[in-house]
């Protein structure tokens, strides 16, 4: 992997981004992690119907928690997030066939068997002016297993307390028990909030932090209700840039998974971040960026509602030049070095991104290692695996307009171009049909914008039949392949610097193959123009030299490598239809008299790939 020096960062960021590769699984031996994910058996302190739903998938199907424990982001008018010491439930429930909203009372129960240790009540009024409104805490009989200390549940923000609760509010503190399903309260905006909400909290005396407030996904049982709230298992790691001596990586997980450490590893170079210590820094520094020194965070808004690039679109305008992802930064490169990095996760998540800095100068970007683990233990590592990276240019004949040197991208403009790669289906051999875009992608616009999909393949280096890499990519209108986010190299996985034949292939253009084998190497970009006459192409008259750009040949609407009769008839059989279809063979989303012009034109071609 290149680094680039501070021109390249005045330029756009996105050929740089680095998905790393990532594997998941249980690491015991993190500090304090609760070995026993059902030890508790509590319950969930507000009953859903969500429950009851195996397919429970958020916007379209509500949502439970709409805040974690952790930095969340507080809002545009600060430089500073909201180290947030819980989790936040919403009004917007449905319980028994009942929907919920701001009005109705949504009782809060217990979530275990224990006594009432404390209650925050009175006037209305003077409840508004603390930060916690009226609140419940319940001591449980049970101990946190990760410390041999009390569980302490906080209620907070309720709009009343229910009968149990009203007496121990005049009782003795410790006096008066109650049942796991007991009402606690109802879900309420007391204190230092305007929305309905429940904000909940686990209070502990921890071995080693000062701070009593532990992650809240402690109390809960991953495999009771895995569509809300299960094991760490789902999540996106990316390097965004590569320094010197730092290093910016963005984090991405699912709306049901949690995580409480993060740990970013290169050689001997080791920092942690770690929800837990963090929000034991203090009131003071807790809300910053940097509250863990040599580690800055910067967390994006979460509402449960919207997706992570929906939610990010609503708030860009007005976000804070310091974060990575805001447009306001590109206003002044001088000071924020380099552009902004567009959100484009398609998915309700979380996205964190980390700037890790005083990181050895000696460093290699390739050895980073980012291991994210959930309070369970449960951990995906990335890092980068080995791979090949290859720059190819291409040119399609059917969309090529010659007097711009740039391809069409009209299947996009018309929505055609399908978010799966669709080789597979058609039979291309090796295809897998994996590979899926961000839909987002089809949002780029100019000389960037997609055309189609596109498929290459690396042979043996002694027989150009044995297909030893395959990979579906991105075609751009100026004729760069580019892998499924739309901006990086295409990456071959496991393959290792070599020798290979390198077979282009498309839905209804003829392919081609590379004369001879071509070496490409690990740890660099490999670049391959096959527009180019210096790029020796297998066959008699494979390409079309328009003005000297050697485009694929158009005409193949059977996909059976020729140009024949059967296209012609293709082409015929499917005139006046629109759709993304082989028989389409300028790519404008029509089947009409232009791609009949084009199958007879091209008529009695041949592709020669070393069969």
């Amino acid at each position: 992997m290149t680094k680039f020096p501070i021109l390249f960062l005045l330029f756009p960021f996105l050929a740089y981004t680095q998905p790393m590769d990532t594997s998941s699984y249980r690491d015991l031996t993190i500090p304090y992690i609760e070995l026993n994910p059902t030890y508790y058996n509590f319950d969930y302190p507000i009953c859903s119907d969500i429950f009851n739903s195996s397919e429970f998938s958020p916007p379209n199907d509500g949502v439970y928690t709409k805040a974690t424990y952790g930095h969340r982001y507080l809002s545009s008018t600060t430089n500073k997030t909201d180290n947030h010491g819980g989790f936040d439930y919403w009004s917007t429930l449905v319980c028994d066939g009942v929907a919920y909203d701001n009005d109705n009372n949504i009782a809060i129960i217990s979530m275990c068997d224990g006594v009432i240790s404390d209650v925050i009540s009175g006037l209305d009024a003077d409840l508004e002016q603390t930060a916690t409104g009226r609140s419940v805490q319940v001591t449980c009989d049970s101990l946190f297993q990760a410390f041999n200390s009390s569980i302490k549940i906080n209620y907070r923000h309720l709009s009343a307390l229910d009968s149990l609760t009203t007496i121990a509010d005049t009782a003795a503190e410790n006096t008066i028990r109650i049942s796991k399903g007991d009402i606690v309260g109802y879900m309420g905006a007391s204190g230092f909030t305007s929305n309905v909400h429940l904000h909940m909290s686990a209070q502990t005396t921890h071995p080693v932090l000062n701070s009593a407030y532990v992650h809240t996904a402690r109390l809960f049982d991953p495999t009771l209700h895995p569509s809300v709230l299960g094991t760490l298992k789902d999540v996106k790691i990316e390097l965004l840039h590569d320094w010197t001596d730092s290093a910016l990586f963005r984090i991405i997980w699912p709306y049901n998974q949690t995580i409480s450490r993060f740990e970013f590893i290169n050689q001997s170079f080791n920092v942690v971040f770690d929800k837990e210590e963090a929000y034991d820094t203090g009131s003071a520094i807790r809300d910053e960026h940097d509250c863990i020194p040599g580690i800055k965070v910067f967390a994006y808004q979460f509402n449960g509602k919207q997706t992570a690039a929906a939610r990010y679109q609503n708030e860009m305008a007005n976000m804070p030049p310091i974060y990575p992802a805001s447009p306001q930064r590109d206003a002044d490169p001088s000071t924020y070095i380099y552009p902004h990095i567009p959100i484009i996760h398609d998915e309700v998540a979380y996205v964190y991104d980390f700037l890790i800095e005083n990181i050895p100068p000696s460093h290699v970007a390739e050895d980073f290692v980012v291991k994210v683990s959930d309070v369970w233990g449960y951990t995906v590592e990335g890092k980068f695996e080995k791979a090949l990276e290859l720059e190819a240019k291409v040119l399609l004949e059917g969309p090529y307009d010659a007097s711009l040197g740039l391809m069409s991208d009209d299947l996009r403009t018309a929505a055609l171009i399908p978010t799966g790669e669709p080789f597979a289906v058609l039979g291309f051999e090796s295809a897998t049909g994996e590979e899926c875009l961000e839909p987002l992608v089809l949002n780029t616009t100019g000389d960037k914008a997609v055309v189609d999909w596109i498929f290459i393949a690396l042979s043996a280096s002694n027989d150009p039949t044995m297909v030893l890499h395959a990979r579906s990519g991105l075609l751009l209108r100026d004729g760069s392949v580019v892998d499924i986010d739309g901006l990086s190299p295409l990456k071959f996985e496991g393959a290792s610097a070599g020798d290979y034949y390198i077979t282009i292939h498309h839905r209804n253009h003829l392919g081609i193959i590379t004369q001879n084998a071509v070496s490409l190497q690990e740890e660099t970009v490999n670049s391959l123009d096959f527009t180019s006459t210096a790029l020796n192409i297998l066959g008699s008259n494979p390409r079309k030299n328009e003005n000297g750009s050697y485009l694929l040949w158009s005409g193949d609407a059977t996909g059976d490598g020729a140009t024949n009769a059967s296209d012609r008839s293709e082409t015929w059989n499917n005139r006046n239809t629109t759709g993304y279809q082989l028989s389409d063979l300028n790519l404008d989303g029509n089947c009409n008299a232009t791609d009949r012009s084009i199958s007879w034109n091209n008529r009695n071609l041949m592709a020669d790939l070393g069969n």
